[in-house]
């Protein structure tokens, strides 16, 4: 395991990195398994990809990047509500940043799925 651990850590993210893993210790298997170690790997090629944007194109780019994907996202949710394309819709990068962003506030990311639900 922390072999797994040491290939996964960016730097300065050690400690964090840990306390997240002993927290999860007890639900890593069985039924309630979370996935922890695949839902960093793929966080971290995430990361990474966001990292390069601003990296390779300055942050002018990423700062137009966001702001599309503030208006993108929207969109895509409603077009997810009413099943416009019918079959199964990815989101753009910028669009999946600006979604999980928002699921980080879980009260208002319900608040605003059912006003947008309810609106159609």
């Amino acid at each position: 395991m922390a072999a797994t651990i040491d290939s996964l850590v960016m730097p300065g993210n050690r400690r964090w990195l840990h306390r997240l893993v002993r927290a999860h210790r007890d639900v890593l298997e069985g039924v309630w398994t979370l996935g922890q170690i695949c839902a960093v790997r793929r966080q971290r090629r995430f990361s990474k990809m966001m990292a390069e944007t601003v990296t390779d194109r300055g942050c002018a780019a990423a700062n137009y990047a966001v702001t599309e994907a503030l208006v993108q996202h929207p969109q895509f949710l409603a077009m997810m509500a009413l099943d416009q394309c019918k079959g199964s819709m990815v989101p753009t990068i910028t669009i999946d940043l600006a979604w999980h962003t928002h699921q980080l506030t879980p009260a208002a990311y319900m608040a605003h799925i059912v006003a947008l639900v309810s609106a159609m």
